[in-house]
């Protein structure tokens, strides 16, 4: 480190130590270094909250020994300044702190236990239960145990937002659990063991409650539903409903009169599930259709004339809404992928990625799965007699596998290019007796009419029903 002082006899500036001796060098950067190790501990120890320790410093240092021992002892005596004045601070930061700590409230440290605990959590957008169970210091692993335990468990694996779950806990580990489902249902999960749980679906009593509404058609028979009060779905599912009989789309509908007898389901005074349109009737100028819902012994469910026949087709034309038919059945066509000649046994539809597909008539799910140059494919059993077979899926409607119970237009799948396909399409096919038949070209069976064993139940609650509606329909009310 250069120096410099002014020397007023030679008016010159001369770097100190040329004409000074070593030891008085030593003495000045000594000096330097101590003062400035005392100036930080002052200012340390002036921004610390209590007790200061004074931090003595030799006034004066021997310089009896000769010149290279004297050396030695400063730098000695030097490093011990230093390092007394660190354990010197060191120690009042502890005792600093230490004050610091009994001047705070002293509280109770949490519990690492959670016992006997019942609490009650809300589920968040995107929140899973295991999300709950961390947030709640429960083990994670349990949440994939109480899913896994049976079907009615699996209604877990989609929360909700907003509803309740009640969780009962003791040391970490879940005790019970009770999850609302809808107003109606509610799951109850119980630990019945170190390792397994129980689960209790909880179904309220539903009460049906029946409405009914009646119009005159202005403008669109869509929109003068709408204003009568039929929502969206109950105004498709009336055009479903006499969609055989009258064609919607064409001609002056102005002036028909439509009466609707319908049903939800309440438990007290809340409603907690909408229902179907039990009966229905439709005038036009010329004709009066009449429909009622019924639903036979083995669950299956329609809508029929007065005289028993189906007011559906068993069958519908087509599985999806289609841009174009890409390729015809044809026993000899060229496969665009194979390139050769071979027997195409269905019709394909074009349509846009993920269209979807829904089932053309009432059946039971024989295949789901990948099936060669298919891809992923499902194929429907509709009774000992017809199949259909839906091929390239891109993926399948939820909750579908192999013995599932589909509706006539029930969600299946969606469209795709799975499989031996150039382009996203479905692959229809349809089968009687298991022999191919061309979709577009066959006699489709009408409707199924009530079976005998059925008939004196049918036709006495077609009696009740049309009596309902008639005295809805002569009233002052819709």
């Amino acid at each position: 480190m250069k120096i410099y002082y002014y020397k007023q006899q030679r008016n010159t500036f001369e770097l100190f130590g040329k004409r000074s001796s070593p030891i008085k060098l030593r003495y000045l950067i000594i000096g330097v270094l101590a003062l400035l190790v005392i100036s930080l501990s002052v200012w340390k120890l002036k921004h610390s909250s209590t007790s200061q320790k004074i931090i003595e410093i030799p006034d004066q240092v021997q310089t009896s020994q000769p010149l290279s021992m004297q050396s030695t002892t400063l730098d000695e005596e030097t490093q011990a300044t230093s390092i007394k004045i660190q354990n010197n601070m060191e120690q009042n930061s502890q005792k600093n702190e230490e004050n610091l700590k009994a001047e705070e409230p002293q509280t109770a440290p949490p519990s690492s236990s959670l016992e006997n605990k019942t609490q009650t959590v809300t589920v968040r957008s995107k929140d899973t239960l295991g999300k709950i169970f961390s947030r709640m210091g429960i083990n994670k692993n349990e949440a994939i145990q109480v899913i896994k335990i049976n079907d009615d468990s699996k209604a877990l694996k989609k929360l909700i937002p907003g509803q309740k779950i009640t969780l009962s806990i003791n040391n970490h580990s879940l005790q019970q659990m009770r999850y609302t489902i809808d107003p109606a249902s509610t799951l109850i999960i119980n630990r019945i063991s170190d390792s397994k749980f129980q689960s209790q679906l909880k179904v309220a009593n539903l009460e049906p409650h029946q409405s009914f509404t009646k119009f005159t058609v202005y403008g669109s028979v869509g929109s003068a539903a709408r204003k009568a009060g039929l929502n969206g779905k109950r105004t498709t599912q009336l055009s479903t409903i006499f969609k055989n009989s009258i064609d919607f789309n064409k001609g002056n509908h102005t002036g028909d009169n439509v009466c609707v007898l319908f049903q939800d389901y309440y438990v007290g005074d809340k409603k907690v599930k909408e229902g179907e349109i039990v009966a229905a009737e439709y005038k036009t100028a010329t004709n009066t259709y009449q429909a009622v819902r019924f639903t036979d012994p083995q669950g299956n469910s329609g809508y029929y004339s007065p005289d028993g026949t189906s007011m559906q087709k068993r069958f519908l034309p087509a599985p999806l809404k289609f841009t174009r038919i890409s390729s015809l059945f044809n026993p000899k066509r060229w496969h665009p992928v194979l390139h050769r000649f071979r027997h195409h046994e269905g019709v394909d539809y074009a349509a846009p990625y993920g269209t979807p597909i829904k089932s053309v008539a009432n059946g039971t799910i024989a295949l789901l799965g990948r099936k060669g140059g298919y891809g992923n494919t499902i194929m429907i059993k509709h009774d000992s007699s017809y199949s259909t077979l839906y091929g390239h899926l891109s993926k399948y409607a939820c909750g579908l596998k192999i013995g599932s119970q589909v509706q006539q237009g029930q969600l299946i799948g969606y469209v795709g290019s799975s499989g031996l396909a150039t382009g996203p399409h479905l692959h229809f096919e349809f089968r009687i007796n298991g022999v191919h038949r061309n979709p577009l070209t066959v006699a489709l069976p009408s409707g199924k009419s009530i079976t005998h064993a059925c008939r004196n139940k049918f036709h006495i609650e077609v009696k009740k029903l049309l009596a309902k509606l008639d005295a809805h329909k002569n009233s002052n009310r819709g």
